[in-house]
């Protein structure tokens, strides 16, 4: 299990869960970036475990814009993680 989701926010159709319920000692940032429109730069991270790498299953705003303030240093997950809230 990546991360205990009893609380997340919905946002864009995203599932974000605070940063203090993910397993981030399995997630490696990346060089990936991406700007979107309306929440800012995200950073993307790996999933890293015995030897595994999954590129790109998590992103996070660290600065998001004040419009989206709330989801500050959460985690959002790629498709190929189910986020049950």
């Amino acid at each position: 299990m990546l991360a205990d989701a009893p609380q997340t926010i919905t946002c864009d159709g995203h599932e974000y869960v605070p940063q203090a319920l993910v397993r981030t000692e399995f997630l490696r940032p990346n060089l990936r970036v991406y700007h979107c429109p309306t929440k800012g730069m995200a950073t993307y991270y790996d999933f890293v475990h015995a030897g595994e790498v999954v590129k790109d299953i998590a992103w996070s705003y660290q600065n998001p814009y004040p419009d989206h303030a709330d989801i500050r240093g959460m985690f959002s997950f790629s498709s190929q993680v189910e986020v049950q809230a």
